[in-house]
């Protein structure tokens, strides 16, 4: 009797230990069954995602054909170009009351749009002849010469006057902005033409700047958004 007492006391304590067990064996087994089971899915791979920078490049075209590109230059699109000369040279001096006109044609040959388009002389220096040239020497040719800039707008009132009859000492170091008829725009294929009209004064003392030479820088900036 005690024996078969001792086989049922052990037999009572191991029931719940293998249920426990075949339970916990069980829920493995059903997690992994899960786990293998498929299911609909869905999926796009966009396998070509590019950028790209914009750009700005203003193409000036001379009376005598002659083009400078910004892009020709090595500093971050700006070029220097002294092939296209708007005062008209030296080959054919002023006398007092002359006129000398240019014109010159200006694109923006890039793909981005121009938001302004600005010029700004630079210091006008003589060389030669008699005076200091100084800005307040009435002997300067600087002084004797004025200038005058128009542009043919695209759909606005034609010319615009951009620099009225200024002198080249009173023009420099001043930024002009081109008023909104005047700036060309990317993929329109549109060019702006503006006139330069350089007059000799005839006052008193104009004779007294002969055989003086003048130069003065032009800079052209597009400025985009």
């Amino acid at each position: 009797m005690g024996t078969t007492r001792m086989f049922r006391i052990r037999r009572a304590r191991l029931v719940p230990v293998a249920l426990t067990t075949a339970a916990l064996c069980s829920a493995l087994i059903g997690a992994s069954v899960t786990g293998t089971l498929s299911a609909f899915q869905a999926s796009i791979t966009n396998s070509s995602n590019t950028a790209a920078a914009g750009s700005l490049t203003m193409q000036e075209t001379g009376s005598g054909g002659t083009t400078c590109l910004s892009s020709s230059g090595t500093n971050n699109n700006y070029a220097s170009c002294s092939g296209i000369n708007k005062y008209g040279g030296t080959v054919t001096p002023f006398t007092p009351g002359a006129v000398h006109t240019q014109t010159v044609a200006f694109a923006n040959t890039g793909v981005s749009a121009v938001n302004s388009f600005t010029l700004a002389p630079g210091t006008c220096t003589k060389s030669g002849g008699s005076g200091s040239g100084s800005a307040s020497d009435s002997t300067n040719l600087c002084d004797s010469l004025s200038l005058t800039v128009t542009c043919v707008q695209t759909g606005g009132p034609s010319p615009a006057t951009v620099v009225n009859a200024q002198t080249l000492t009173a023009v420099q170091a001043q930024t002009y902005t081109m008023p909104a008829g005047c700036i060309p725009q990317a993929s329109s294929g549109n060019t702006i033409t503006f006139t330069f009209s350089l007059a000799m004064s005839t006052a008193a003392n104009v004779n007294t700047v002969q055989g003086q030479q003048v130069s003065q820088p032009l800079t052209w900036t597009f400025t985009g958004a």
